[in-house]
């Protein structure tokens, strides 16, 4: 968590001051979901028309607050170098066909 205390200027919103006294926006900063909650505790939102996200206006003594991306977790991919398991493919294999030859021979009775 980063805190600035910036100059108040007029009629500017929550980017400029971002990228003007902040490091401007990380990487991994959700830009949509940056909001300014204003000295009467009023939340103002970023909201987007098209394309294009439209900042909040700052008045004296808010708050802006940019929010993070949660991380995405890969789930069940095999990790690099992982050798491959002949074994293991060898017996879903086997699996697999015993399960469709069986249910080859269950249809064919019922005809």
């Amino acid at each position: 968590v980063t805190q600035v205390n910036a100059a108040y200027s007029p009629g500017r919103r929550a980017g400029y001051y971002i990228r003007s006294y902040g490091s401007g926006f990380s990487d991994d900063a959700w830009r949509r979901k940056t909001y300014v909650i204003q000295p009467n505790s009023k939340i103002n939102r970023t909201y987007r028309i098209l394309f294009y996200p439209i900042y909040p206006k700052v008045k004296k003594g808010s708050v802006i607050y940019t929010v993070i991306k949660p991380e995405k977790i890969k789930a069940n991919k095999k990790k690099d170098g992982e050798p491959f398991d002949s074994n293991k493919f060898v017996e879903k294999l086997t699996t697999k066909i015993t399960g469709l030859a069986t249910l080859y021979i269950l249809l064919k009775q019922v005809k």
